[in-house]
């Protein structure tokens, strides 16, 4: 993980009713790095103490899909959206990631 936590950045809410923003530098910050860092935000605790992010998605594909790759056309509009311990996250291309309650229907 970064040596900053919580990531520097916009943070909208911190409660666990309110959804969580924050935007990285992918050349900085791995997204999977960014997601853990994230959820952990919304649920105000330790990254550490979240359940393994790759017992729900695969950490390096998750980073194999947001590499640097600038002359792909139209990578800003690449994002992806899951649950993650109780979380609905999303993370995108340009590096915004959020992460809310996730409601089951």
């Amino acid at each position: 993980m970064d040596d900053e936590y919580p990531p520097s950045g916009d943070a909208d809410g911190g409660t666990e009713s309110e959804r969580v923003r924050f935007e990285y530098d992918w050349t900085t910050t791995s997204p999977a790095v960014a997601i853990i860092e994230t959820v952990a935000a919304a649920a105000d605790s330790d990254p550490e103490d979240l359940e393994p992010l790759y017992d729900w998605v695969d950490p390096d594909a998750i980073d194999a899909l947001f590499e640097d790759s600038s002359d792909t056309p139209h990578r800003s509009r690449l994002f992806v959206s899951f649950t993650y311990a109780g979380y609905e996250v999303t993370i995108g291309e340009d590096g915004v990631t959020t992460a809310q309650p996730h409601e089951p229907v």
